[in-house]
């Protein structure tokens, strides 16, 4: 397809969001920035994507910036308010990023009640719900974005395993965790990164 257009950004775009899904961050960085040069209707997904991977390669001041633009041009769009809340709390910005987890709630709270039946808003504020400490909301959920057959279940049942762990109930953690890696083995990726970053967070 790049062969074909190499002039489109919106090729690029999708291109980019498939190495991120596979982990390969430094081609899905030089294909949205490529995008971004070329010009698209679709800049906030491409900074959106840029900022996201910036954020997996711990490059935290980017990836806010690259989010910060992504929610300027687009601001109704939840996900880009989650990802910065996560740099920030690398960053130590904790007011920061309660912020725009709350922003983030909102959003998809307004979202679910126009669209009850769409699993992967459910998923994306069960993990919301996860990282502001509302555990049982969380596995509601999440559980709910399994039975609706959710796209990305692995990232489902790894913050429904984060919320079990830190409930105590360790056996159904595991349960989950296993169950996203058998779907998805970059999920095991983002459980450590959310536990290294419970970690920062606890009283020293």
């Amino acid at each position: 397809m790049i062969t074909l257009k190499p002039n489109s950004a919106v090729t690029y775009i999708f291109r980019g969001i498939a190495y991120k899904q596979e982990g390969l961050y430094g081609q899905s960085i030089a294909d949205e920035s490529r995008a971004i040069d070329i010009g698209t209707g679709y800049w906030d997904l491409a900074y959106a994507v840029r900022g996201a991977a910036y954020a997996d390669t711990q490059r935290y001041a980017q990836s806010i910036m690259d989010l910060s633009m992504a929610i300027a041009l687009k601001p109704g769009r939840a996900q880009p308010y989650y990802v910065r809340a996560l740099a920030r709390e690398e960053m130590g910005a904790h007011d920061q990023a309660r912020g725009d987890y709350a922003w983030a709630l909102v959003l998809l709270t307004t979202a679910i009640a126009a669209k009850p039946r769409d699993g992967l808003l459910y998923a994306e504020r069960g993990l919301i719900y996860e990282r502001t400490g509302h555990k049982d909301q969380a596995i509601t959920d999440e559980t709910h974005a399994l039975a609706l057959h959710c796209l990305h279940p692995a990232y489902a049942y790894v913050y429904r395993g984060l919320a079990y762990d830190s409930k105590g109930a360790h056996a159904m953690a595991v349960s989950d965790l296993q169950s996203a890696i058998r779907l998805d083995r970059f999920s095991r990726l983002e459980w450590d990164r959310m536990k290294r970053a419970d970690s920062s967070k606890a009283p020293r």
